[in-house]
This record gives C-alpha cells, sequence and structure tokens, in this order.
C-alpha cells in the first residue's frame, strides 16, 4: 500500500543536461512530474523506474519511447 505524502515542493527544481532542461514540477518518493525542454536533434537517456510513477507529456515534436521492457 502506498501511503499519502503531501507534496512539499513549492518551486520547480531545474536540471541542466546536455540536450536541454529537466524541469521537476512535482517529486514524492513514489512519483514524479516534470517537464523536459530538449534541444533540437538531441537524445536523452534511457530511464527505468521500478519504485515510482513517471507522467510524461509530449508538447510538440517527436518521441520515441519503449515500453514493457523493449528498449531496442
Amino acid at each position: 500500500m502506498i501511503k499519502r505524502q503531501s507534496i512539499q515542493q513549492l518551486f520547480p527544481r531545474v536540471e541542466k543536461r546536455v540536450w536541454g532542461n529537466e524541469i521537476f514540477l512535482v517529486e514524492t518518493s513514489h512519483y514524479i512530474g516534470k517537464r523536459l525542454e530538449m534541444n533540437a536533434g538531441t537524445a536523452g537517456g534511457l530511464q527505468v523506474h521500478v519504485e515510482k510513477e513517471e507522467t510524461f507529456y509530449l508538447e510538440s515534436g517527436k518521441a520515441i519511447v519503449p515500453l514493457e521492457g523493449n528498449f531496442n
């Protein structure tokens, strides 16, 4: 059973990456909501979360997202 947690962070945390910016909007021990601002022609790293859920929203452009362990 997942214990309810309050969201403690009021302002987004921004991490600069080689491919652009990773903006953490919501962050708890079981969930992350973030915005990725990717530079054209770049690729982000592969992510696998065993104990967290993450929301992915694509505002514009294209994304290739492997699902269910299909990483090729």
